[in-house]
Parts: structure tokens; sequence; C-alpha cells
């Protein structure tokens, strides 16, 4: 799935010259956040560093 994603969006790459008209089937920061948990592990660092 993801090789098929890279592949449509380099083809719009080259067809229009910008990621523009893809902007609403990309995934944002936040979602990816969201994704990987990624406050989890933030949280997990400063008490590590808090820690040592």
């Amino acid at each position: 799935m993801a090789i098929y994603a890279y592949a449509q969006l380099y083809r719009t790459l080259a067809d229009e010259g910008t990621q523009k008209s893809m902007l609403n089937e990309m995934h944002t920061r936040q979602g990816l956040y969201d994704t990987i948990c990624y406050w989890e592990y933030e949280a997990l660092d400063a008490h590590l560093a808090r820690s040592i």
C-alpha cells in the first residue's frame, strides 16, 4: 500500500509540480503522533532524562 501511495505522489508531483491536490490524503503531524502514541514516548524520555 505504501508503495502505491508513493507512486501516486510522484505521479502527481511530475504532472502538477506540487503535492497540493493530495493534501487531503496526507497524514498530519498530529495524526502521526496520535497513531504512534508519541506523547507517551516523550513522557518516558523526560522521565528517563530526570532519572540520570
